[in-house]
């Protein structure tokens, strides 16, 4: 991809995560707007209901975003990697199919990570014994053991049907990429809190 081509996707990446971004805070300030001064144990019942269909529908509504987002990010994945391991039009459905079915289960290992790191934080925090502390711990190594798993799983299924050069520019993409999106990341984190500043 030319320097040209890089920018402008780099740009819609950043603009999607400022996006995202600007829209949640905003919506966040709009939940403490509802807020209003007790009134009638009755009313104050009414009013912790609506709240709380609120704050489910804009959770609701942040995921669907965040799921969008992420299937964008994903497309552009894609894309931009049939064009610089130059694929065939077969081969960049294949590949496209590899990566969607390998980034559902790395989700699906995500989802788990986080459910045990819930878990245990419930058990530090109750003052559980090693006993019960023990288990969890073992769940998260074993966790941790299948993502590492996952990217080199995801490497064997792409060298199915990539060849020997194709699969070192994977390699070496891959790297970029997922570098890039952390830097987009990271230079979005960093000019926030600039930009609340008075």
């Amino acid at each position: 991809m030319n320097q040209r081509g890089m920018g402008g996707a780099r740009s819609w990446l950043i603009g999607l995560f400022v996006g995202l971004m600007v829209w949640v805070p905003g919506a966040a300030g709009l939940a403490q707007s509802l807020n209003k001064p007790p009134g009638s144990s009755v009313e104050q019942a009414a009013r912790e209901r609506e709240q709380e269909r609120y704050r489910r529908s804009f959770i609701e509504q942040v995921n669907r975003e965040l799921e969008r987002a992420r299937r964008q990010v994903e497309t552009l994945y894609v894309l931009r990697l049939s064009e610089t391991l130059a694929l065939n039009p077969e081969q960049s459905a294949h590949a496209a199919a590899v990566i969607r079915k390998a980034q559902e289960a790395r989700r699906s290992l995500l989802d788990e990570r986080n459910q045990i790191l819930v878990e245990l934080n419930a058990l530090l925090a109750a003052g559980a014994g090693a006993e019960r502390i023990k288990p969890k711990v073992a769940q998260w190594e074993q966790n941790e053991a299948r993502l590492g798993r996952w990217r080199q799983a995801l490497f064997q299924d792409l060298s199915r049907i990539l060849a020997v050069e194709q699969q070192g520019r994977f390699l070496v993409f891959d790297e970029n990429f997922n570098n890039e999106v952390r830097n987009a990341v990271m230079e979005l984190r960093s000019g926030a809190p600039q930009g609340t500043k008075e």
